[in-house]
């Protein structure tokens, strides 16, 4: 067993107006986000060995009884 590290990277372009805040530019992002993770959800990933946690049998059996 060993523990695997994935990371997913999306990203969109949206236009907003000069004094949009921040939760008004997330509620206009997720959409599309959501649009590009259905349409290629692996475009931008990477799958690593956890080497600053590695696997420890106690703790992530508990944490794979979650799943």
């Amino acid at each position: 067993m060993k523990a695997i590290l994935i990371t997913i990277q999306i990203a969109t372009r949206v236009i907003v107006a000069d004094d949009a805040t921040e939760q008004d530019i997330i509620n206009i992002a997720l959409p599309r986000l959501c649009r590009n993770m259905d349409s290629d959800p692996w475009g931008d990933s990477e799958i690593s060995d956890d080497t600053e946690c590695p696997y420890d049998p106690e703790y992530d059996e508990l944490t794979n009884e979650e799943n």
